[in-house]
């Protein structure tokens, strides 16, 4: 995804509204922001500062997995807590200033699994996002 402009940033927040599968799960394997030059930013500095959910109970999909250069791994919304509806949002802190361009984003491999984002929101902000 492009944004049309130049952007400067610390703070990055996906929201997912909704899932190709209509499921209430969000998961995401790795997560890119780009620069300037189109390339992807380090990642060496992030920090997930907010999750709505993280699947801990039956795996290990913590949001962290987003940014860990594994395709293998991901992020998902907690399983079993029925409670836990769209919108899912995942904060992260980026370490430093950056200007970004866009990003995007290589959703969960297994074919027919839940999770699949299919509307979002991003914000991005220079200060930290007020959590409730």
């Amino acid at each position: 995804i492009k944004f049309g402009k130049d952007i400067e940033t610390r703070f990055f927040c996906i929201e997912a509204l909704n899932s190709y599968g209509g499921d209430d799960y969000a998961a995401i394997a790795e997560l890119e922001l780009l620069g300037e030059d189109g390339k992807p930013v380090s990642r060496q500095h992030w920090k997930i500062v907010y999750a709505s959910s993280e699947e801990l109970d039956d795996a290990n999909n913590v949001a962290t997995n987003v940014f860990d250069l594994q395709e293998s791994t991901f992020w998902h919304t907690n399983y079993s807590k029925s409670n836990l509806k769209h919108p899912h949002q995942l904060v992260i802190d980026l370490g430093e200033d950056k200007i970004i361009t866009g990003f995007s984003y290589l959703p969960r491999a297994e074919a027919n699994k839940p999770g699949m984002i299919k509307d979002f929101k991003v914000y991005i902000k220079m200060s930290p996002f007020k959590l409730k």
